[in-house]
């Protein structure tokens, strides 16, 4: 890191330092790989404008298209109408009295003269203008879609050299006091599990979607995106409604009869599967070895004031002393700090080691957290941090749907302006995200003073880690691993099987649900004194289980070289420096799996 006085304030570092030298070694970089595509940018920003001209003229044809369809269809109802008037007038002229014969006449022959004119207007005007927008919205449409394949294609040299390594050098360009790596080696999950006791696997009903992993100077952290499941017990709605006959007499003695009516509810409750989004951010870190704790956001809204801050924090600073009194009856121990805008909105209380816990939270880190928790330009207060003896783990809500920067989300751009502009956009938005994914630990100096502990990689054979093969499999074609009998979504495991050369076998079992309807009937009292059965509609979720195997390959760089069976096109796209096999139930022998780096080397089978 460059010592530049704010190393230690993670804020004032990014707004100061960071966001504007990330944004420039971001340009540098697109303007280093736009020049080594040889796109001609003039060119491009002419046919661009070309686009832009067609696209307007195509639209205001289907404006002016609906616009005259609309007036058409009006003037076709008014003669409708006029013929509807006419008929209604002369059925009903027979048989009437002599005063509204004349009336009646009239009816008759504005119901002609309406019908003439809508039918004419209707069919002579509008639907000429009908055709002629359609013909041109469609010589426009046609148009616009040749001269934009022609302007995007134009930028397909530019588009080939992006890729998910892009985001990595700029990041790792950046004197942010972290690094990120290509990908999660397996290595350093077993650093993890050695170092800081972490427990590799997730359980059966979560999967990883995504991750990258990296270092805080030399301690290490692993950002994963995870898909889960978990059961909860969903509440099914039923409705009945009933009628009954009321005899009352009525203010004049008179016996009388009425229907009553009244819908009845009925409510039956089961179990049923959730599946969300989870970011979290995993960290490893020796300092304060002993010491357990949590923290959730504080409630503080993203466009507080400072006085709400204040008050929001005072607050709850008083009850944590109340509880810290209470906790001390019962033998307890918890010692708030004399900061109350840290120790309100930080709001820990279960730590269990109060030595470490101010070992760790210096004034300077507490004043950190303070600028983080009551930021207000960029995430606000929505992190929460959990310490697990050496491990930390941070969840923020901005992170729930997206870890990575997504580069094939420019595949379709033909303007090389808006290109450049939103992708430098996007670059930043993931930097920013990631930064502040990792700031509650870079506002601790403790953190980033502490070296970890010297590690011997142990043997293993696999050739890409378990995480990376879970994430590479959830990019995937989903309908390869589902059971034939799913109504849901599904969560997919993968359990290292062995190796073959450079090819991992990954065992994959896909666990999702089939739903049977039943219908249960619920007792209820109705208001004619009798007992109802109500029908509500519920389902039964049945757990299905299907395993395959696929094997995973890494793309050496020799491997992604241009040769005479180069396949051009962006559709040859791939998740990192992997590519993978569908087996079934098949396994992997070394001719199929030499066919299998053979087509990796033709950059063929990619999956994206």
């Amino acid at each position: 890191m460059i010592n530049n006085g704010l190393e230690y304030d993670p804020i004032d570092y990014y707004k100061g330092v960071l966001r504007q030298e990330f944004k420039d070694n971001a340009q540098e970089f697109f303007q280093g790989i736009a020049k080594e595509s040889k796109v001609d940018k003039e060119e491009n920003l002419v046919l661009a404008k070309e686009v832009r001209k067609q696209k307007a003229l195509m639209d205001d044809a289907k404006k002016n298209y609906k616009s005259a369809k609309a007036w058409r269809n009006f003037f076709l109802v008014l003669g409708i109408l006029g013929i509807i008037a006419f008929f209604a007038g002369f059925i009903v002229y027979f048989g009437m009295e002599i005063e509204i014969l004349e009336l009646l006449l009239g009816l008759t022959i504005g119901g002609v003269a309406l019908a003439v004119t809508g039918f004419c207007v209707a069919f002579i005007v509008f639907n000429k203008k009908v055709k002629e927008y359609a013909t041109a919205h469609d010589g426009y449409a046609k148009k616009y879609t040749e001269v934009y394949n022609k302007a995007s294609a134009q930028l397909i040299p530019l588009k080939e050299l992006f890729n998910f390594k892009n985001f990595i050098k700029v990041v790792n360009k950046t004197n942010g006091g972290f690094t990120i790596d290509e990908e999660l080696k397996q290595e350093k999950l077993l650093m993890m599990a050695n170092n800081y006791d972490y427990k590799i696997g997730f359980r059966d009903d979560t999967t990883v979607l995504d991750v990258i992993s990296g270092n805080i100077e030399k301690n290490p952290f692993i950002r994963v995106l995870l898909y889960n499941k978990r059961m909860y017990n969903h509440t099914y709605t039923g409705t009945l409604t009933i009628s009954w006959n009321v005899t009352y007499t009525d203010s004049e003695g008179h016996v009388r009869t009425r229907v009553e009516s009244e819908t009845l509810v009925a409510h039956y409750t089961a179990p049923a599967p959730r599946y969300y989004n989870e970011g979290v951010l995993i960290y490893g870190n020796e300092a304060a070895p002993d010491l357990s704790f949590s923290r959730a956001p504080s409630g503080l809204k993203i466009d507080h004031t400072e006085k709400d801050a204040k008050k929001l924090a005072e607050k709850r600073y008083k009850k944590m002393e109340d509880i810290a009194e209470k906790m001390i009856s019962k033998g307890k121990s918890l010692q708030p700090i004399t900061n109350p805008m840290f120790e309100g909105l930080f709001y820990s209380l279960n730590r269990d080691h109060e030595a470490q816990y101010r070992l760790l939270f210096t004034p300077l880190a507490q004043q950190n957290m303070i600028e983080l928790m009551t930021n207000t330009e960029f995430y606000g207060d929505d992190f929460y941090l959990r310490k697990a003896k050496k491990l930390n783990y941070v969840y923020t809500q901005h992170a729930t749907f997206s870890i990575t920067f997504r580069y094939t989300s420019f595949y379709q751009y033909y303007d090389y302006n808006m290109l450049e502009k939103d992708y430098l956009e996007a670059m930043c938005e993931a930097y920013q995200s990631l930064y502040f994914d990792l700031c509650p630990l870079l506002a601790i100096p403790l953190y980033q003073m502490s070296e970890p502990s010297v590690f011997d990689p142990v043997e293993h054979f696999q050739n890409v880690s378990g995480y990376e093969a879970e994430s590479f499999i959830n990019h995937m074609d989903s309908d390869l691993f589902k059971h034939k009998d799913t109504d849901t979504q599904q969560i997919l495991k993968a359990k290292y099987v062995n190796s073959v050369g450079k090819s991992d076998v990954y065992e994959v079992t896909s666990y999702s649900f089939q739903k049977i309807k039943h219908i249960e009937y619920i007792q209820k009292m109705g208001g004619d004194g009798c007992l109802h059965n109500v029908p509500v509609v519920w389902y039964e979720y049945i757990p299905l289980t299907q395993i395959n195997n696929v094997a995973i390959a890494k793309i050496e760089d020799s491997d992604d070289k241009k040769d005479e069976n180069y396949n051009s096109g962006l559709e040859l796209t791939r998740y990192k420096n992997f590519a993978g096999r569908f087996l079934g139930e098949d396994t992997l022998d070394s001719s199929s799996n030499d066919e299998f780096v053979k087509a990796i080397r033709n950059r063929y089978n990619f999956i994206k």
